[in-house]
């Protein structure tokens, strides 16, 4: 028997046919990892996709991604290829991480801040991002030159839990 979307659309199960595929097609995915794997190789050889993106959609390490596609004998794509794509790169940065404005306001009006390793932790705290892919992102970023005393989200979360752990015990015994 062959479900067809819009019998789901007419039963009020999905609010369109488009929505009825995506959702088929994320449980597909979810159910097949080798299937996840292929799509992030042949969408990182065919689209302009990180290498860190590529995990992400394989939902494997950045790492062992580039071990696969080494393996593969897929060229890597590591970092700009010219002087204008550095300098496009340089500028990026620049306005991604030169957030001395937003900070002042911040301030001025009160809101709590935090750091980009802050906010990566509170992704992954809030389940809007995985361990994985925080530590992915980190990883990237990494390479496009932010300097980070950590070298994974999940090394700094665990350090985290552990200067909390040694903070129960210190106050207990006071």
């Amino acid at each position: 028997m062959v479900l067809e979307p819009q019998v789901l659309v007419a039963a009020r199960l999905y609010p369109s046919q488009d929505a009825v595929i995506e959702d088929a097609l994320r449980s597909l995915l979810q159910e097949k990892p080798q299937l996840r794997l292929e799509l992030a190789i042949y969408r990182y050889q065919t689209e302009d996709i990180s290498l860190a993106k590529a995990a992400n959609l394989a939902g494997i390490s950045f790492d062992r991604m580039k071990a696969v596609l080494l393996q593969r004998g897929v060229q890597l794509r590591l970092g700009p290829v010219d002087d204008a794509e550095i300098q496009e790169e340089v500028a990026t940065l620049e306005r991604l991480f030169d957030d001395s404005r937003a900070r002042k306001a911040a301030r001025s009006m009160g809101v709590p801040i935090s750091g980009t390793l802050g906010l990566l932790i509170e992704a992954v705290k809030a389940n809007l991002l995985s361990v994985l892919e925080a530590d992915n992102l980190l990883h990237e970023m990494i390479l496009l030159g932010y300097r980070s005393p950590h070298g994974t989200v999940s090394e700094l979360m665990m350090e985290g839990k552990n200067d909390n752990d040694h903070k129960k015990h210190s106050l207990s015994l006071v």
